[in-house]
């Protein structure tokens, strides 16, 4: 009697479904679609409670803007829940062991967690974004398109810090640590030294949070100036898509390397 023994691609995706399974068993989830809750309820009733306006912005534009002042730290925070810890957790805990017997590539466990990170993630800023486009059909009666062009750079955002967040969970022995360090690059040290480079008047064209800020800018008309004696610089889309596909591909490609290699 012949076994067939299953094709990689069917492996990777049994290895999305339990990662994606093991998220819907956990809190991860829930605590992040409540955090996407009270945002949009702040957010909507705020205009009204403070007085400040007659109610949200009737231009599609601006109220986009209005509901997008923390969509970076959305992101950050969606990646650091589900990327961040999904490679160190296996050394952490020796899970890793129970497939040493099985006849599964350590390349193809990885691209099963991988995707299974980037599709959560994806998929709860997905949320967000179209709970914002529902909104803003009921006020405005239209969608802006720069909220698609939006939506589009926070897909290719959250594929680069995913793949920064699998780099650092290939070298970290404890999932919190490699969660801590990339929420702290993503949040404050990289935008840090974008500031630093901007004051030395250079464009940080290479910076993932730089080209990252695109998620945001992509809403507005804001446009580089100088003021003070001091440059703020604004990415362009045309250059901030490649540089985000290239921290991707980079970032996975050595944490994939880094992983195939780590001794359990």
């Amino acid at each position: 009697m012949t076994t067939t023994l299953p094709s990689d691609l069917n492996q990777a995706m049994t290895v999305v479904k339990y990662e994606i399974l093991k998220y819907l068993r956990g809190k991860k989830l829930l605590v992040f679609l409540g955090l996407i809750t009270l945002i949009m309820v702040l957010f909507t009733a705020m205009p009204y409670l403070l007085g400040e306006r007659a109610g949200l912005p009737t231009d599609a534009g601006e109220l986009m803007i209005w509901y997008m002042a923390f969509i970076m730290i959305l992101i950050i925070l969606a990646v650091t829940l589900f990327a961040a810890d999904s490679l160190a957790s296996e050394f952490e805990h020796r899970t890793g062991l129970l497939l040493l017997p099985r006849p599964i590539k350590r390349e193809v466990m990885f691209a099963g967690k991988f995707i299974a990170s980037y599709l959560v993630s994806a998929i709860m800023i997905l949320i967000f974004y179209v709970s914002v486009f529902v909104i803003s059909f009921a006020v405005t009666g239209e969608v802006t398109s720069k909220g698609y062009t939006s939506l589009g750079m926070a897909m290719l955002y959250i594929l680069a810090a995913t793949g920064l967040g699998f780099l650092f969970s290939a070298f970290m022995a404890r999932g919190n640590t490699a969660a801590i360090l990339l929420f702290a690059c993503l949040l404050m040290i990289f935008p840090i030294i974008d500031v630093v480079f901007m004051f030395a008047d250079i464009e940080p064209v290479f910076s993932l949070t730089y080209n990252g800020d695109s998620v945001y800018y992509a809403l507005t008309d804001a446009e580089t100036n100088s003021d003070f004696g001091f440059t703020t610089y604004v990415p362009k889309l045309s250059s901030a898509a490649p540089v985000l596909a290239g921290w991707a591909i980079l970032t996975t490609a050595i944490a994939a390397f880094k992983f195939k290699r780590r001794e359990f």
